[in-house]
């Protein structure tokens, strides 16, 4: 613990300090998915990630707060908020504090490199804004949505439905099962490792059963596109997405308005996720199904790496993506669950 005036700053182990964390979640209205103890779990069960709480009390308060895990790659020594997630800045009782904290972690002694997700402009920290967070507000009716998308959007979904692509949704394990079989081909296509079969088992186990939702679309009876669902409160994340070559054109539109459609009047955002500003092909997809986009920087320090994005692979990320997508699936299925641990 390092004192400052009447203020403290304190890193301890996230178990130890999930009681002023919980504090923190009930006083922050920006407390998301990625600050919640079921996502945390998750990854931290799923990565075997070490936790930490980075916290500043003042008259014996805590005010501010971070979560923290120590990044697995072994060629990187550095303490991520959050690994795995979009964002997860600190939370705080006055966000006037929040800067204390982030001098604090950078005047600790010892200090490790950090990334911080969904913060940025402080001093001494290098900020990176790559990266955009896309949403859908669902205020609105389906209708009202539908009739404010581009024509090509409505095009898509209206040629996906011609085409006889059916939906079906729901959180039995055999639907997970089916999604996974996606996953893992859509991660090999696209040369990159999957994250394995255990994160989505314990996923299933980590949240309520109605926070959970597998989206399915099938045409002439083989699943050709999916997406998995998490809500949060009054929001519905948008997690992980799947995608066969030989889908019908539209059938991801078509699985985002029906996920509209359930949620629209009753839920107020649907998180489509974050992108980078470079990925082309993903940001015009997201516009196309009604998408907003907003900045969401990225906090270094105390320097940023040279590549922040794994969405623009150059160099050795891009060879080992090529050598990835010739590996037999056989190969990749395990092998990916071995690796993705030490992504971060």
């Amino acid at each position: 613990m390092i004192t400052f005036g009447s203020s403290s700053f304190r890193v301890e182990p996230f178990s130890s300090g999930s009681k002023a964390w919980n504090i923190l979640k009930r006083n922050d209205p920006i407390a998301g998915l990625y600050h919640s103890t079921p996502w945390i779990s998750l990854i931290r069960r799923a990565f075997g990630l070490e936790l930490f709480l980075a916290t500043v009390e003042r008259n014996s308060r805590v005010r501010v707060g971070c979560v923290l895990a120590r990044s697995r790659n072994i060629f990187k020594r550095k303490l991520i908020a959050l690994p795995f997630s979009d964002a997860c800045p600190p939370l705080a009782v006055d966000k006037s504090e929040v800067p204390a904290l982030m001098s604090a972690l950078s005047l600790r002694l010892q200090s490790p490199n950090y990334e911080v997700r969904g913060s940025g402009g402080y001093d001494g920290w290098e900020t990176v804004d790559c990266f955009q967070q896309w949403n859908i507000e669902l205020s609105h009716t389906k209708p009202s949505y539908l009739s404010k998308l581009s024509s090509t959007g409505r095009r898509k979904i209206r040629r996906a439905r011609e085409q006889a692509v059916e939906v079906l949704s729901g959180n039995r394990p055999e639907l997970l099962e089916r999604y996974y079989a996606l996953h893992a081909r859509t991660r090999h296509r696209l040369g990159v490792p999957s994250q394995g079969r255990a994160l989505f088992t314990l996923m299933q186990r980590s949240f309520p059963k109605d926070a959970l939702e597998i989206w399915l679309a099938t045409h002439k009876g083989i699943d050709v596109s999916g997406l998995i669902t998490l809500r949060h409160r009054d929001e519905i994340h948008y997690k992980w997405g799947a995608r066969l070559l030989a889908a019908p054109n539209g059938t991801q539109h078509l699985l985002i308005s029906e996920v509209v459609g359930k949620y629209a009047g009753h839920l107020t955002t649907f998180d489509l996720g974050r992108t980078d500003k470079t990925n082309a092909g993903l940001v015009q997809f997201k516009r196309q199904v009604g998408g907003i986009s907003a900045p969401l920087p990225y906090a270094f320090y105390p320097r940023a790496p040279r590549h922040v994005s794994a969405e623009a692979p150059t160099g050795t990320l891009r060879a080992f993506s090529t050598v990835w997508k010739s590996l037999p699936s056989i190969v990749v299925d395990d092998l990916g669950e071995l690796i993705y641990p030490y992504l971060s």
